[in-house]
């Protein structure tokens, strides 16, 4: 009897514990987007007049580090969402291989800036699937953007496309690897193994768990297979 009034006020301790970080997150993401928000506002009133056009080199800088900030809060927002609440999709017809280039494009100057080869591998036939391109693209720059991270420079990140059964993108990379122990907790919220922190790699540890939520959503999956000469990443899409 007493355990299983030990084990309820554990349960009850770790979902108020779980509510708490939700909400500090949801309040710091929303007390730091409004006023950046505005910020940016400011500074493309700024961009516009004539008589500033001399300052445009120290408001392009804090223009482009605004954005970045904006993106880090909407990532930690997605990411954090809770796992109860449900992920609405837009479904409609889409070629998979135009969300794989719009995710390529959107990595393509992370790459270039940590002289990582990004390859996107040439689809022969076309393949459709039923998403939402938004979140769909989303997940899969996630899984592309990872790669890259954890990538060293001169290494190379390749990004394919397999057609059936199940649609499914792959992205491979010439990394580190992910250490055997360390697999089964790659996909938590805000886990970041050994090398991420040796290596001071950026990033909160979202990104892989941020794109199972789009997955699973879509029906799908993310699988990943690693070892000593690379991590490949298997996106695959449901019905």
């Amino acid at each position: 009897m007493r355990s299983r009034i030990l084990l309820t006020e554990l349960g009850d301790e770790l979902a108020r514990a779980t509510q708490r970080e939700e909400d500090l997150i949801a309040t710091v993401s929303h007390e730091l987007r409004t006023p950046v928000a505005a910020i940016q506002g400011y500074l493309e009133l700024l961009a516009e007049e004539e008589q500033l056009a001399a300052y445009a080199r120290l408001v392009e800088p804090i223009q482009r580090n605004g954005e970045r900030l904006i993106r880090m809060v909407d990532h930690l927002l997605t990411g954090t969402r809770p796992a109860h609440a449900p992920t609405e999709l837009h479904r409609t017809p889409v070629d998979l291989a135009m969300v794989v280039e719009a995710a390529w494009r959107a990595c393509r100057t992370l790459a270039e800036q940590r002289a990582v080869a990004l390859t996107s591998v040439p689809t022969p036939a076309q393949v459709v699937v039923r998403a939402d391109v938004t979140q769909l693209t989303h997940a899969v720059q996630q899984l592309i953007r990872n790669a890259v991270l954890f990538t060293p420079a001169g290494g190379g990140v390749t990004v394919s496309i397999a057609g059936g059964p199940v649609p499914t993108v792959e992205i491979a990379d010439t990394g580190e690897g992910i250490p055997a122990d360390e697999l089964p907790y790659v996909f938590q919220r805000f886990y970041r193994g050994r090398y991420a922190r040796q290596q001071a790699v950026p990033g909160v540890g979202l990104g892989l768990h941020i794109a199972r939520q789009a997955a699973t959503a879509h029906g799908g999956t993310v699988t990943l297979s690693s070892g000593p000469t690379g991590t490949t990443a298997r996106l695959a899409i449901g019905g």
